[in-house]
């Protein structure tokens, strides 16, 4: 046959019929039980191509225009006698069902998985055979496979094989890890099972045991789930069909394996990584009391990073951090850091239900291993970020719950934690209503901690700027429950709801998200831009004042230019706090140095006076939303009730954003407070003899400090201590900077580097995808800035940077739009440049190696895209 391949050809035809055919064959090679298969190969799908779907094929990456291109597709009249006689070898008897699954020719690889995203139907009549694997042909061309493609930098378009089993009806079926993927333990394995087919173990619909078995077979524990559901397979007017039954309590609180069972699957799990050399991940069923491998693939977490028994692994990332504290941090700073995040998840543990269950003393110590700091660099501890939501499963799985609620088709509505998460949507509903008011009360505490009038440190004791400092750590640890909440909903029902319209198939639906986030106020941020485009005018209509800010800013005084100097001092006065990494206690504030205000007003100002044809034009921000909102009101595909809740998930975002941003601020007023002391308690020591200088105050702990002023420090020297650490971070500086993902394995200062996740490139010749984070289309010349405090931007310019420091949102009068490869558009920059109509892209991958500086690069922020270009060809 030309399209079909059986088992035994199956080892010898790897690059034919993909990577879960390829597993299945070396699997029957090694005598594994496995129900008898064979693989249609992608040739039939391109030799069933007419010459226009062809080249609509070959020529097209957007899912509309396959789409409209393969609407008349039929299979070629050769693939479906091939197919039909293989199914009738296949089937022993007449009607007996099969599965129809793909079989990617990159799938189930180490570096790109589709798990989960290509279609597989389950008794499949031989008669509709044919219809189900067009069904599974076109899904490898859906819309969110592509994205993945892209993102994952696959830009060949394969067609995938497709793989036809016998159906197995288990009366038992479930997952078996040959290691166990949570503790990331090489010598446990991990059995989870149910009743009946493993369907409702995959979609959540009800809870599995679990079996932990140990290198010499022992059941080391077990935990036995009530499993009310079974899906089992009936026979109707000779057609098999699913039905989902619920079971007596008796069985559902039965054990679905014994233990001699569970031992013979782990077993079976271990040969299968034997052969493959990797940790595997396997799908059994137990039919008849035959057991049957129904596929293998390589458990991703351990592909390099399991370990024997005793040693452990933490993952770290600083990605999560990068808008805040990016790159090089000093202690001081960082004493504040692993205060601030323990405090947010503190309050996600506090406001859950399941609090009563949590053993005394596990949640401070979980909250104590947050974050790390290596190398003079802030890291997230995923490892502890994830045993903190073990504690509060019900957020884990909530964007899901969501995602299947409106999108039941595509996304699988998890119903187990049901009770669970319509008790976090009525809690969220009640955040919802009182958020105003909690929005006040955080800002009136903020504003109760740093007081209405100035503050002046030099007229305080050192213990009471001891009590001021401490005052506003424990507002991080106990009081930021409107902060926490408020952020993790307006990121997770953003991503809930972009989830949602790429379901619908909007094309651009980031763009369309965007266009629907204004509020009706504007945010601080942007407030702070505007007032300094109205200096900057000021000074363009002043030649005088010109002159005086490029020669010597220091020389504006009241009695010059009075007007200006009041508008200045307003400027710096209100947001003197904003500067430059705002949030790290070393950076000066602008109150501090004035300068990269000054000049940032001197050239928005010469720009005035050119009346540059780049200055943005305003744009109704709130059009575009009623805009967007009508589009959907009349486009989204869900009922009429699902579309009332979804307008009312997007105005709480709509709301939660903004007053995120809003809080945001408050935190930049905080650390900006704790600035001030931690200078004047430095400039205090130098004075006493203590330090060198003030600024070696930044090389130490909060605590440290707090317990040399209290007596309760074992070192007195603090000249020695922080001589060390100034060592220590030059050398830092001299060694290759971390990745900002690596996986350790032991304790973390004596770890072993095991693996460095890198983030894949979505390079091509002439144009580069990133997210899109504010709508709009710029073109110009590309700079890029380390430092925002050394900037070289003129008017028109495209910024281009490693991530969106909120200190850019300076420069925004300035540029024609932004790039960041790494970034969220619900980042402080993304929301500041959406109101201010900049243009902005991030997590575009690569960005850096792609283009040089001053070429000449188009962005077009609806489609997330930028492409190189050429000025001379560009209209006049």
């Amino acid at each position: 046959m030309r399209y079909i391949v059986f088992p035994q050809d199956a080892v010898n035809n790897a690059g034919h019929v993909g990577g879960k055919a390829y597993n299945l064959a070396r699997l029957s090679s090694h005598k594994i039980p496995v129900p008898p298969w064979f693989v249609l190969v992608p040739g039939a799908f391109l030799d069933s191509l007419k010459p226009a779907e062809k080249a609509a094929f070959e020529s097209a990456e957007n899912h509309t225009i396959l789409k409209s291109a393969m609407s008349s597709f039929e299979a070629d009249p050769r693939v479906i006698e091939e197919l039909s006689e293989a199914v009738r070898q296949l089937c022993e008897a007449a009607g007996e069902a099969v599965a129809v699954r793909s079989s990617a020719l990159d799938e189930d690889g180490l570096e790109h998985s589709f798990a989960g995203m290509l279609e597989s139907d389950l008794l499949v009549t031989p008669e509709n055979v044919v219809e189900s694997v067009i069904r599974v042909w076109f899904s490898a061309f859906s819309e969110h496979v592509l994205a993945y493609r892209q993102e994952n930098n696959i830009n060949r378009i394969v067609p995938p094989a497709i793989l036809v089993q016998r159906m197995v009806y288990p009366d038992i079926a479930g997952v078996a890890f040959s290691a166990d993927p949570v503790a990331l333990d090489r010598s446990t394995a991990v059995v989870s099972s149910v009743w009946g087919l493993g369907d409702t173990l995959v979609s959540g619909e009800s809870d599995a045991d679990a079996f932990y078995i140990n290198s010499s077979g022992a059941v080391t524990r077990e935990y036995i789930a009530n499993k009310a559901i079974a899906k089992l397979v009936t026979n109707s007017n000779g057609s098999p069909r699913m039905l989902a039954v619920e079971l007596p309590e008796k069985q559902a609180n039965k054990p679905s394996l014994t233990h001699a069972q569970a031992r013979l699957i782990a077993q079976l799990a271990r040969q299968c990584e034997s052969i493959f050399g990797q940790p595997q991940d396997i799908e059994f069923a137990i039919a008849a009391g035959k057991l049957y491998v129904l596929q293998s693939r390589p458990i991703s977490t351990l592909t390099e990073r399991a370990q024997p028994a005793g040693q452990f692994y933490t993952h770290l990332n600083h990605t999560l951090v990068l808008d805040d504290w990016h790159g090089e941090t000093l202690p001081l700073t960082f004493s504040v850091v692993r205060r601030y995040y323990a405090g947010i998840y503190r309050q996600f543990v506090m406001s859950s239900k399941r609090l009563n269950d949590v053993p005394p003393g596990l949640l401070e110590s979980l909250l104590s291993r947050l974050m790390v700091y290596l190398q003079g660099k802030v890291y997230v501890n995923q490892t502890a970020v994830n045993d903190v939501w073990s504690i509060v499963p019900e957020y884990a799985g909530l964007r899901q719950f969501l995602h299947g609620f409106f999108v039941p088709k595509t996304g699988k509505l998890n119903r187990q934690n049901l009770k669970d998460y319509l008790w976090i949507l009525s809690k969220f509903f009640l955040i919802f209503m009182k958020l105003p008011s909690k929005f006040d009360l955080f800002l009136n505490n903020v504003n109760s901690i740093l007081g209405e009038e100035q503050y002046e440190p030099e007229t305080k004791k050192i213990p009471e700027l001891v009590n001021d400092a401490s005052e506003i750590l424990h507002f991080f640890k106990y009081q930021w429950d409107a902060p926490a909440l408020n952020d993790y909903l307006s990121g997770l029902l953003y991503k809930a709801i972009n989830q949602i319209l790429v379901s619908n198939e909007f094309e651009n639906s980031g763009a369309l998200l965007n266009d629907m986030m204004h509020y009706h106020v504007s945010t601080t941020s942007s407030e702070a831009a505007a007032a300094l485009e109205k200096l900057a005018e000021m000074v363009a209509r002043d030649e005088g004042l010109l002159k005086t800010l490029q020669n010597n800013y220091s020389a504006i005084s009241e009695q010059k230019f009075p007007e200006f100097y009041a508008k200045l001092e307003n400027y710096l006065e209100r947001f003197s706090d904003r500067c430059a990494e705002d949030l790290k206690l070393e950076s000066a504030s602008l109150r501090m140095d004035p300068l990269p205000v000054i000049e940032n007003i001197i050239i928005l100002a010469n720009v005035n006076i050119k009346a540059d044809q780049t200055k943005k034009q305003p744009i109704d921000l709130n059009e575009k939303k009623q805009k967007s909102t009508r589009f959907l009101k009349e486009q989204l595909k869900i009922n009429w009730m699902k579309k009332i809740i979804f307008f009312q998930l997007v105005r709480f975002v709509r709301k939660s954003i903004w007053c995120r941003e809003e809080m945001r601020f408050g935190l930049t007023r905080l650390f900006g407070r704790l600035r001030i002391i931690s200078n004047e308690l430095g400039l205090r020591f130098e004075k006493s003899g203590l330090l060198e200088q003030k600024a070696d105050i930044h090389y130490l702990y909060f605590d440290e400090i707090f317990e040399f002023i209290g007596g309760q420090s074992i070192n007195n020297d603090l000249k020695k201590l922080v001589k060390k650490r100034i060592l220590m971070f030059q050398e830092f500086r001299q060694q290759e900077e971390l990745p900002d993902e690596l996986s350790l394995k032991g304790m973390v200062p004596l770890a072993n580097k095991v693996s460095v996740s890198t983030s894949k490139s979505t390079v091509g010749k002439n144009c580069i995808k990133g997210v899109c984070a504010a709508n709009g289309v710029a073109r110009g010349p590309v700079r890029f800035v380390n430092n925002i405090r050394e900037h070289q931007l003129q008017a028109g310019d495209i910024l281009i940077a490693k991530n969106s420091d909120p200190a850019f949102v300076a420069v925004f009068s300035l540029i024609a739009g932004a790039l960041f490869e790494q970034g969220s558009p619900l980042a402080h920059t993304a929301i500041v440049a959406r109101e201010l109509n900049v243009p902005m892209i991030v997590s575009v991958k690569g960005l850096r190696d792609w283009v040089q500086e001053g070429e000449w690069v188009e962005i077009n922020g609806e489609a997330g895209t930028v492409r190189k270009i050429n000025p001379d060809l560009l209209d006049e």
